[in-house]
C-alpha cells in the first residue's frame, strides 16, 4: 500500500514546482526507483494534464519522450 496520496494537478489552484516537489517526496517515501518514476508521474497527473501533455507530444506518446520533472 502506498504511503501518502498525490491528487491530480489542478492548474487553477496548484503551483507546478510545489507539485513536483511533492511527487519527488512521494517517490522517496514509496522507494520508487528512477526507472519507474516517469510512469508513476504520468499516472498521477490526472486526465486533464495528461490530455494536454498528450496533445503537445502528438504524434508521439508522452511515455516515449525523454523527461525531467522540473
Amino acid at each position: 500500500m502506498p504511503i501518502g496520496k498525490i491528487e491530480a494537478f489542478d492548474e487553477t489552484n496548484d503551483d507546478w514546482n510545489a507539485y513536483v516537489e511533492r511527487i519527488e517526496q512521494y517517490f522517496i517515501a514509496n522507494e520508487i526507483k528512477e526507472d519507474k518514476q516517469e510512469a508513476v508521474m504520468l499516472s498521477l497527473m490526472g486526465n486533464k494534464m495528461y490530455g494536454l501533455l498528450r496533445n503537445l507530444a502528438a504524434p508521439a506518446k508522452p511515455s516515449s519522450l525523454s523527461s525531467r520533472l522540473s
